[in-house]
């Protein structure tokens, strides 16, 4: 598993992902990879509790967009014992992302959740933007001027050379003459 994807600079500010408000950090993957974890720099919210963590579609205006109402891949995490803003790694389920398309990382909680972390003032990853919802991942509002912290971990995928033809000969030679015919 390496870093695949990642904006960790300018921590300066956060949003509440609690009750019906949602997050997200739009993404360019930089290489075809399997996803494995995805970590978010987060703080609890008030008690904590789980969160959801989801890759979803980013549609045509670059919001979130859950293909058929379903993500590509999902993990949650516990923030109830969180004491601080720290990186919590989130076990994800199996996805391969695709070389230069856009995806989106959703924080999504129903009750007492999480804040996470973001670059509000010089904020410089040109792969993706942020985004928030006030109706549980419903409707989304983009913000450029906002980078929500992240980073995204995989493996590279890979692709095994097409088959070579090969082609067998029976090769002899005799009284000064080499000669040979292919055979099946």
């Amino acid at each position: 598993m390496a870093l695949q994807d990642s904006y960790t600079t300018g921590d300066d500010g956060q949003e509440n992902v609690t009750g019906q408000y949602a997050a997200a950090q739009i993404f360019t993957a930089s290489a075809t990879y399997d996803l494995d974890t995805i970590e978010v720099y987060i703080n609890k919210n008030g008690s904590g509790g789980a969160v959801d963590v989801f890759l979803w579609s980013v549609n045509g205006s670059g919001l979130p967009f859950a293909v058929g109402g379903s993500e590509y891949s999902l993990g949650q995490l516990d923030s109830s014992g969180l004491s601080g803003n720290t990186w919590v790694s989130v076990n994800m389920s199996a996805y391969e992302l695709q070389n230069g398309t856009q995806y989106s990382i959703v924080l999504s909680q129903l009750s007492d959740g999480c804040v996470w972390r973001r670059d509000g003032s010089s904020p410089t990853y040109a792969g993706g933007h942020a985004a928030t919802s006030s109706d549980y991942g419903v409707n989304w509002s983009k913000d450029d001027t906002k980078d929500f912290l992240f980073k995204v971990n995989g493996d590279l995928s890979f692709s095994p050379p097409a088959a070579r033809e090969t082609k067998k000969r029976l090769v002899g030679f005799a009284a000064s003459a080499l000669w040979y015919e292919d055979i099946s």
